[in-house]
């Protein structure tokens, strides 16, 4: 998990990475397994432990012909799961940014 100290409060991320069926159409025998990445945001408590419900989440998934490639899927996630909560500020998408590119 990635934390994110801002001024009012403290940011957990994770990521996690799986095959999932995606139906882009109508009838269930057209499901095909896609790759993906999906991103969490929780707010955290004084303890770093997660607090429930999650603030925003983002995914990205692949397409037929891409390669699955983690750090991709992991930039994009993290961007949807940004744009999913409107209540980030510059200086906060900024801060998550630059813990996500300092991460261990």
């Amino acid at each position: 998990m990635i934390t994110v100290i801002l001024p009012n409060r403290r940011l957990g991320i994770e990521f996690s990475h799986r095959m999932t069926l995606y139906n882009p159409s109508f009838p269930p025998f057209s499901a095909v397994k896609v790759k993906g990445t999906q991103c969490e945001i929780y707010a955290l408590d004084i303890n770093g432990l997660k607090m429930v419900p999650k603030i925003a989440r983002g995914e990205a998934m692949c397409q037929n012909n891409d390669q699955f490639v983690k750090a991709i899927g992991r930039k994009i996630a993290l961007t949807h799961a940004l744009e999913d909560y409107v209540e980030f500020s510059k200086y906060d998408r900024g801060k998550v940014w630059d813990a996500y590119w300092n991460r261990s």
